[in-house]
């Protein structure tokens, strides 16, 4: 590992660190998905104390990260899962109509991610078979938390006013996760479709930019973030106001299908 590459990784492992040891002290872990998340982090912090010291070009280090990528994939699918349900659950009055839109963006998501497996499929073979095959588990399993989660980011752009008000911290983590997983996800497509240790410069971006990801999870997270509650109710007169205009918006959808 080069100077350079070293300063990276000790940058990224301290901010994530830093971003962990936030989180425990806010109280904000014991609530979803900021728990999962934590999770997420300690994990990570993990597999960087048991790597320290190991030349990431060496046979130990490469044992040592097949055999914790089980326990780190399925700590980024539990974190993107808890984020997806989270914002979901703020839709539970819309019940059916919300299963169904939110599986039809997870559809989406497994078949944009399929759209490189031929590609990646083609680099797989030799003595690299079975690294190149987790860096495309890699590459599905965030690149799926990804799109399935700026899917979900756009939903509440286009319907920004579900049964309560947002917490600020659900919005922004929601956020910064999809970024974080794209990120990663691009990573290991790039690192699939080149020579095996060659992708140095995407790693190094990576690196950047989960760090400042880092940073924003450090500046955005709050206690009173998690302030969630429902909205106001609404004068008589704005309800009779909207009533009429769904009566009426019904009473023409029914004589146009006529």
């Amino acid at each position: 590992m080069s100077p350079v590459d070293r300063v990276l990784w000790f940058l990224t492992g301290a901010l994530s660190a830093i971003v962990f040891v936030r989180i425990l002290s806010l109280g904000i872990w014991r609530k979803q998905p900021l728990t999962s998340f934590a999770f997420m982090l300690l994990i990570s912090l993990l597999c960087d104390v048991a790597f320290f010291g190991l030349s990431n070009e060496s046979h130990a280090y490469t044992v040592a990260w097949e055999a914790v990528s089980p326990l780190r994939l399925t700590s980024h699918a539990w974190a993107a899962f808890s984020a997806y349900v989270a914002v979901a659950n703020l839709y539970q009055k819309i019940g059916r109509f919300a299963v169904r839109l939110f599986a039809t963006a997870l559809s989406i998501a497994v078949l944009l991610c399929c759209g490189t497996f031929p590609l990646e499929l083609r680099h797989i073979g030799g003595n690299e078979s079975f690294v190149r095959s987790m860096f495309l588990l890699y590459r599905w399993v965030d690149g799926l938390a990804a799109v399935g989660l700026i899917l979900a980011c756009g939903f509440l752009a286009a319907f920004p006013r579900p049964m309560k008000r947002m917490s600020s911290n659900l919005i922004r983590h929601t956020l910064l996760l999809a970024l974080y997983f794209a990120s990663a996800a691009v990573l290991f497509l790039t690192e699939n479709l080149a020579h095996l240790g060659a992708a140095v410069w995407p790693e190094r971006g990576h690196f950047l930019f989960v760090g400042l990801l880092y940073a924003g999870w450090t500046i955005s997270l709050s206690k009173q973030g998690e302030e969630s509650e429902p909205w106001p109710d609404l004068p008589p007169e704005v309800q009779n106001f909207i009533r009429d205009r769904n009566d009426f918006a019904r009473v023409l959808g029914h004589h146009a299908r006529k």
